[in-house]
């Protein structure tokens, strides 16, 4: 994935294969890449879920640029027990800055 300037500073991340009967909430947390620091970008609550798949929306404009892991995690609760799921992480990158000409344009008019 790759948040760009042409992107509006938001990174879309859609979720499945949920059920809504034990579920608290869904969170999409964000780590330096490699780091495994993570934070939430996201946090949705089960009231704000449809069942079963969601387009969750990170806005990333307080974000540095930078190049992060992210990952689903599903926080549940189960007998009475608090359960917690994570996906796999996805790689990307966060790249506002526009491409810079470098060196001459050839061929050249005269």
């Amino acid at each position: 994935w790759i948040v760009n300037s042409g992107a509006g500073d938001e990174l879309s991340v859609r979720v499945n294969g949920y059920s809504r009967s034990a579920l608290e909430r869904i969170k999409i947390e964000r780590s330096p890449a490699g780091r495994n620091s993570w934070a939430d970008a996201v946090v949705v609550p089960v009231s704000e879920l449809p069942d079963g798949q969601a387009t969750l929306v990170w806005n990333t404009s307080s974000t540095a640029d930078n190049a992060y892991d992210i990952r689903a995690v599903a926080e549940c609760v189960i007998d009475g027990n608090a359960a917690v799921t994570y996906s796999d992480r996805s790689s990307g990158v966060i790249d506002r800055t526009a491409p810079k000409v470098f060196g001459q344009p050839q061929p050249a008019d005269h």
